[in-house]
Protein backbone atom coordinates (compact mmCIF):
# COMPACT_ATOMS: atom_id res chain seq x y z
CA UNK A 1 0.00 0.00 0.00
CA UNK A 2 1.58 3.33 -1.30
CA UNK A 3 1.97 5.34 2.03
CA UNK A 4 -0.98 7.97 2.75
CA UNK A 5 1.03 10.11 4.72
CA UNK A 6 3.55 12.32 3.38
CA UNK A 7 7.28 12.32 4.95
CA UNK A 8 7.01 15.43 6.88
CA UNK A 9 4.11 14.84 9.31
CA UNK A 10 4.94 11.16 9.32
CA UNK A 11 8.20 12.21 10.90
CA UNK A 12 6.35 14.85 13.21
CA UNK A 13 3.97 12.05 14.20
CA UNK A 14 6.82 9.94 15.43
CA UNK A 15 7.91 12.81 18.20
CA UNK A 16 5.05 13.43 20.72
CA UNK A 17 1.66 13.22 21.62
CA UNK A 18 -1.18 13.37 19.28
CA UNK A 19 -4.34 14.62 19.64
CA UNK A 20 -6.98 13.56 16.78
CA UNK A 21 -9.91 15.80 15.67
CA UNK A 22 -12.14 12.98 14.63
CA UNK A 23 -15.75 13.42 13.62
CA UNK A 24 -16.79 9.72 11.97
CA UNK A 25 -16.27 11.41 8.51
CA UNK A 26 -15.00 9.65 5.88
CA UNK A 27 -11.61 11.79 6.50
CA UNK A 28 -10.84 11.46 9.63
CA UNK A 29 -12.29 7.71 9.89
CA UNK A 30 -9.61 7.01 6.85
CA UNK A 31 -6.45 9.04 9.22
CA UNK A 32 -7.84 7.19 12.39
CA UNK A 33 -7.55 3.69 10.68
CA UNK A 34 -4.07 5.00 8.93
CA UNK A 35 -2.63 6.34 12.13
CA UNK A 36 -3.02 2.32 13.37
CA UNK A 37 -1.24 1.08 9.95
CA UNK A 38 1.28 3.37 10.74
CA UNK A 39 1.86 2.11 14.81
CA UNK A 40 1.25 6.36 15.39
CA UNK A 41 -0.14 6.80 18.92
CA UNK A 42 -2.79 9.27 19.62
CA UNK A 43 -6.24 10.17 21.27
CA UNK A 44 -9.65 11.64 19.71
CA UNK A 45 -11.67 14.55 20.85
CA UNK A 46 -15.10 15.05 19.03
CA UNK A 47 -17.70 17.60 18.87
CA UNK A 48 -21.63 16.96 18.88
CA UNK A 49 -23.28 20.24 17.69
CA UNK A 50 -26.45 18.41 16.96
CA UNK A 51 -27.44 19.59 13.80
CA UNK A 52 -27.84 16.30 11.94
CA UNK A 53 -29.77 13.32 12.30
CA UNK A 54 -26.88 11.56 12.83
CA UNK A 55 -24.80 13.52 15.41
CA UNK A 56 -25.46 11.12 17.99
CA UNK A 57 -24.65 7.95 16.06
CA UNK A 58 -21.40 9.95 15.09
CA UNK A 59 -20.68 10.08 18.92
CA UNK A 60 -21.52 6.46 19.67
CA UNK A 61 -19.21 5.32 16.77
CA UNK A 62 -16.30 6.80 18.21
CA UNK A 63 -16.70 5.90 21.34
CA UNK A 64 -16.95 2.25 19.94
CA UNK A 65 -13.79 2.67 17.85
CA UNK A 66 -11.78 4.70 20.65
CA UNK A 67 -12.36 1.92 22.81
CA UNK A 68 -11.92 -1.02 20.57
CA UNK A 69 -8.54 0.51 20.12
CA UNK A 70 -8.07 1.75 23.38
CA UNK A 71 -7.85 5.04 22.77
CA UNK A 72 -9.02 7.95 25.11
CA UNK A 73 -12.12 10.17 23.48
CA UNK A 74 -13.06 13.55 24.23
CA UNK A 75 -16.57 14.56 23.99
CA UNK A 76 -17.84 18.12 23.96
CA UNK A 77 -21.35 18.74 23.10
CA UNK A 78 -22.33 21.94 22.04
CA UNK A 79 -25.64 23.68 20.72
CA UNK A 80 -24.93 26.99 17.95
CA UNK A 81 -26.80 29.36 16.72
CA UNK A 82 -27.09 28.90 13.13
CA UNK A 83 -26.06 32.27 11.97
CA UNK A 84 -22.29 32.10 10.85
CA UNK A 85 -22.06 28.43 11.77
CA UNK A 86 -19.18 27.68 10.11
CA UNK A 87 -17.32 30.14 12.23
CA UNK A 88 -18.88 30.02 15.50
CA UNK A 89 -18.33 25.96 14.84
CA UNK A 90 -14.81 26.28 14.40
CA UNK A 91 -14.08 28.56 17.41
CA UNK A 92 -16.09 26.30 19.88
CA UNK A 93 -13.85 23.20 18.14
CA UNK A 94 -10.57 25.22 18.58
CA UNK A 95 -11.28 26.10 22.05
CA UNK A 96 -12.24 22.78 22.97
CA UNK A 97 -9.61 20.74 21.56
CA UNK A 98 -6.54 23.86 22.81
CA UNK A 99 -8.12 23.31 26.17
CA UNK A 100 -7.56 19.31 26.20
CA UNK A 101 -4.27 19.97 24.70
CA UNK A 102 -3.50 22.24 27.66
CA UNK A 103 -4.77 20.13 30.29
CA UNK A 104 -3.79 16.84 29.20
CA UNK A 105 -0.14 17.87 27.78
CA UNK A 106 -0.45 16.90 24.20
CA UNK A 107 2.31 18.01 21.69
CA UNK A 108 0.14 18.12 18.17
CA UNK A 109 -3.54 18.52 17.20
CA UNK A 110 -3.90 16.09 14.12
CA UNK A 111 -6.74 17.20 11.34
CA UNK A 112 -7.83 15.32 8.73
CA UNK A 113 -7.62 17.76 6.15
CA UNK A 114 -7.06 16.42 2.64
CA UNK A 115 -5.99 17.39 -0.89
CA UNK A 116 -9.34 18.56 -1.95
CA UNK A 117 -9.32 20.91 1.12
CA UNK A 118 -6.08 22.30 0.00
CA UNK A 119 -6.94 22.38 -3.55
CA UNK A 120 -10.60 24.14 -2.30
CA UNK A 121 -8.71 26.44 0.02
CA UNK A 122 -6.18 27.18 -2.60
CA UNK A 123 -8.93 28.18 -5.10
CA UNK A 124 -10.81 30.38 -2.49
CA UNK A 125 -7.98 32.61 -1.61
CA UNK A 126 -6.84 32.81 -5.76
CA UNK A 127 -11.00 34.12 -6.27
CA UNK A 128 -10.79 36.91 -2.77
CA UNK A 129 -7.05 38.26 -4.28
CA UNK A 130 -4.43 36.66 -2.06
CA UNK A 131 -0.75 36.76 -1.72
CA UNK A 132 1.60 34.03 -1.75
CA UNK A 133 1.23 33.03 1.61
CA UNK A 134 -2.22 33.27 2.13
CA UNK A 135 -1.96 30.64 -0.97
CA UNK A 136 0.11 28.73 0.78
CA UNK A 137 -2.14 28.85 4.05
CA UNK A 138 -2.23 25.09 4.35
CA UNK A 139 0.61 23.45 5.62
CA UNK A 140 1.56 19.82 6.63
CA UNK A 141 2.96 21.06 9.92
CA UNK A 142 1.94 24.85 11.68
CA UNK A 143 3.56 25.77 14.53
CA UNK A 144 1.67 27.47 16.88
CA UNK A 145 2.05 28.59 20.23
CA UNK A 146 1.75 25.94 22.40
CA UNK A 147 1.41 22.84 20.11
CA UNK A 148 1.87 21.65 16.39
CA UNK A 149 -0.93 21.67 14.32
CA UNK A 150 -0.41 18.47 12.02
CA UNK A 151 -2.98 17.94 8.53
CA UNK A 152 -1.24 14.51 7.90
CA UNK A 153 -3.31 14.02 4.56
CA UNK A 154 -3.06 16.84 2.59
CA UNK A 155 -1.20 14.86 -0.30
CA UNK A 156 -3.99 12.31 -0.48
CA UNK A 157 -7.29 12.78 -2.24
CA UNK A 158 -10.79 12.31 -1.41
CA UNK A 159 -11.27 9.49 -3.63
CA UNK A 160 -7.53 8.05 -2.46
CA UNK A 161 -9.44 7.71 1.49
CA UNK A 162 -12.80 6.43 0.06
CA UNK A 163 -11.00 3.72 -1.70
CA UNK A 164 -8.70 2.78 1.55
CA UNK A 165 -11.93 2.29 3.54
CA UNK A 166 -14.15 0.35 0.83
CA UNK A 167 -10.50 -2.11 0.36
CA UNK A 168 -10.92 -2.69 4.03
CA UNK A 169 -14.96 -2.56 4.20
CA UNK A 170 -14.86 0.19 6.39
CA UNK A 171 -18.08 2.53 6.93
CA UNK A 172 -17.53 5.73 7.43
CA UNK A 173 -20.48 8.54 8.26
CA UNK A 174 -21.35 11.14 5.54
CA UNK A 175 -21.55 14.69 6.72
CA UNK A 176 -24.88 16.32 4.12
CA UNK A 177 -23.89 19.67 4.95
CA UNK A 178 -21.51 19.39 2.29
CA UNK A 179 -23.61 19.42 -0.12
CA UNK A 180 -25.50 22.46 0.93
CA UNK A 181 -24.72 25.16 -1.65
CA UNK A 182 -25.26 28.02 0.71
CA UNK A 183 -21.66 26.89 2.00
CA UNK A 184 -19.43 29.13 -0.57
CA UNK A 185 -16.90 26.24 -0.01
CA UNK A 186 -19.16 23.61 -0.93
CA UNK A 187 -20.18 25.63 -4.30
CA UNK A 188 -16.01 26.02 -4.86
CA UNK A 189 -15.70 21.86 -4.03
CA UNK A 190 -18.37 21.35 -6.37
CA UNK A 191 -18.36 23.33 -9.50
CA UNK A 192 -14.02 23.77 -9.44
CA UNK A 193 -12.28 21.48 -7.16
CA UNK A 194 -13.21 18.11 -7.70
CA UNK A 195 -13.24 18.31 -11.57
CA UNK A 196 -9.57 19.89 -11.73
CA UNK A 197 -8.21 17.23 -9.25
CA UNK A 198 -10.15 14.59 -11.44
CA UNK A 199 -8.34 15.58 -14.63
CA UNK A 200 -5.17 17.57 -12.87
CA UNK A 201 -4.09 15.55 -9.60
CA UNK A 202 -0.99 14.91 -10.38
CA UNK A 203 0.29 17.76 -11.58
CA UNK A 204 -1.95 19.50 -8.52
CA UNK A 205 0.46 17.67 -6.37
CA UNK A 206 3.31 18.60 -7.46
CA UNK A 207 2.50 22.10 -7.36
CA UNK A 208 1.37 22.29 -3.84
CA UNK A 209 4.70 20.35 -2.88
CA UNK A 210 6.59 22.86 -4.71
CA UNK A 211 4.72 25.72 -2.91
CA UNK A 212 5.61 24.03 0.90
CA UNK A 213 9.26 24.11 -0.33
CA UNK A 214 9.10 27.91 -1.53
CA UNK A 215 7.94 28.86 1.73
CA UNK A 216 9.88 27.07 3.83
CA UNK A 217 12.99 28.57 2.41
CA UNK A 218 11.48 32.08 2.96
CA UNK A 219 10.98 31.50 6.53
CA UNK A 220 14.49 30.22 6.61
CA UNK A 221 15.89 33.66 5.96
CA UNK A 222 18.45 35.55 7.27
CA UNK A 223 16.16 38.62 7.25
CA UNK A 224 14.22 36.65 10.47
CA UNK A 225 16.03 36.84 14.24
CA UNK A 226 13.84 35.42 16.90
CA UNK A 227 14.43 36.12 20.31
CA UNK A 228 11.94 33.56 22.41
CA UNK A 229 8.53 35.42 20.86
CA UNK A 230 10.25 38.11 20.13
CA UNK A 231 10.31 38.32 16.58
CA UNK A 232 12.96 41.15 14.69
CA UNK A 233 12.65 41.61 11.00
CA UNK A 234 14.90 43.30 8.76
CA UNK A 235 12.76 46.25 7.61
CA UNK A 236 14.26 46.48 4.14
CA UNK A 237 14.02 42.47 3.16
CA UNK A 238 12.59 42.04 0.21
CA UNK A 239 9.93 39.50 1.72
CA UNK A 240 9.37 41.65 4.91
CA UNK A 241 5.76 41.43 5.00
CA UNK A 242 5.59 38.15 4.50
CA UNK A 243 7.64 37.51 7.15
CA UNK A 244 5.94 39.26 9.91
CA UNK A 245 2.70 37.04 8.37
CA UNK A 246 5.09 34.19 9.51
CA UNK A 247 5.59 35.69 13.39
CA UNK A 248 1.99 36.42 13.50
CA UNK A 249 1.10 32.78 12.60
CA UNK A 250 3.62 31.55 15.11
CA UNK A 251 2.16 33.49 18.03
CA UNK A 252 -1.28 31.82 17.10
CA UNK A 253 -2.99 34.12 14.94
CA UNK A 254 -4.31 35.01 11.53
CA UNK A 255 -3.58 38.52 9.90
CA UNK A 256 -6.77 40.14 8.79
CA UNK A 257 -6.47 42.29 5.37
CA UNK A 258 -6.65 45.24 7.69
CA UNK A 259 -3.28 44.14 9.06
CA UNK A 260 -1.87 43.52 5.97
CA UNK A 261 -2.87 46.57 4.34
CA UNK A 262 -1.37 47.94 7.80
CA UNK A 263 2.13 46.09 7.74
CA UNK A 264 2.39 47.01 3.90
CA UNK A 265 2.20 50.86 4.83
CA UNK A 266 4.81 50.44 7.97
CA UNK A 267 1.84 51.16 10.73
CA UNK A 268 1.88 49.77 14.11
CA UNK A 269 -0.73 47.98 15.52
CA UNK A 270 -1.91 45.55 17.86
CA UNK A 271 -3.37 42.31 16.49
CA UNK A 272 -6.14 41.09 18.76
CA UNK A 273 -5.02 43.40 21.83
CA UNK A 274 -2.87 40.10 22.09
CA UNK A 275 0.26 40.68 19.53
CA UNK A 276 2.18 44.07 18.69
CA UNK A 277 3.69 44.95 15.39
CA UNK A 278 5.62 47.93 15.76
CA UNK A 279 8.13 49.70 13.12
CA UNK A 280 11.61 51.21 13.42
CA UNK A 281 14.27 52.86 10.88
CA UNK A 282 15.63 49.65 10.01
CA UNK A 283 13.49 46.72 11.76
CA UNK A 284 9.96 45.74 12.49
CA UNK A 285 8.79 44.05 15.66
CA UNK A 286 6.80 41.45 16.77
CA UNK A 287 5.81 40.03 20.52
CA UNK A 288 3.17 39.28 22.48
CA UNK A 289 1.54 42.23 23.52
CA UNK A 290 1.78 42.78 27.33
CA UNK A 291 2.15 45.39 30.47
CA UNK A 292 4.43 46.17 33.26
CA UNK A 293 5.84 48.44 35.23
CA UNK A 294 9.65 49.04 33.97
CA UNK A 295 12.26 50.62 35.93
CA UNK A 296 14.11 53.58 34.67
CA UNK A 297 16.94 52.04 34.25
CA UNK A 298 14.99 49.83 31.60
CA UNK A 299 13.19 52.58 30.22
CA UNK A 300 16.25 54.42 29.53
CA UNK A 301 18.29 51.43 27.92
CA UNK A 302 15.41 50.97 25.80
CA UNK A 303 14.91 54.43 24.50
CA UNK A 304 18.90 54.39 23.30
CA UNK A 305 18.42 51.44 21.88
CA UNK A 306 15.13 52.91 20.02
CA UNK A 307 12.97 49.40 21.03
CA UNK A 308 9.50 50.46 20.30
CA UNK A 309 7.33 51.18 23.35
CA UNK A 310 4.79 48.46 22.93
CA UNK A 311 7.34 46.13 22.73
CA UNK A 312 9.15 46.93 25.96
CA UNK A 313 6.71 44.99 28.70
CA UNK A 314 7.02 41.78 26.77
CA UNK A 315 11.39 42.25 26.81
CA UNK A 316 11.06 43.20 30.60
CA UNK A 317 8.42 40.90 31.54
CA UNK A 318 10.82 37.61 29.22
CA UNK A 319 13.87 38.76 31.30
CA UNK A 320 15.35 39.95 28.06
CA UNK A 321 18.02 42.02 28.11
CA UNK A 322 18.17 44.83 25.97
CA UNK A 323 21.31 45.36 24.80
CA UNK A 324 21.18 41.38 23.98
CA UNK A 325 19.29 41.97 21.22
CA UNK A 326 20.47 41.36 17.80
CA UNK A 327 18.94 44.57 15.90
CA UNK A 328 19.21 44.59 12.00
Amino acid sequence: MENLIADEPLEELKKGKNLLAFSAGIDSTALFYILIDCAIDFDCAIVNYHTRKNSDKEVIYAKELCEKYHKKLFIKEAKIDQKNFEANARKIRYDFFEKIIKDHSYDALLTAHQLNDWAEWFLMQFCKGAGFFELNGMRYVERRENYKLIRPLLKTSKEELQNYLNDRGIVAFYDESNDDRRFLRNRFRADFTDRLLAEYKAGIKLTFNALQNDRKRFETSDATKSFSKLTLVDKNAIDAAHQVDIAIKKLGRLTTKNERAKIEKGEDFIAARKIAVCFTDKAIWIAPFERAITPKKFREECRKLKIPVKIRAYIFNAKITPDSIDIP
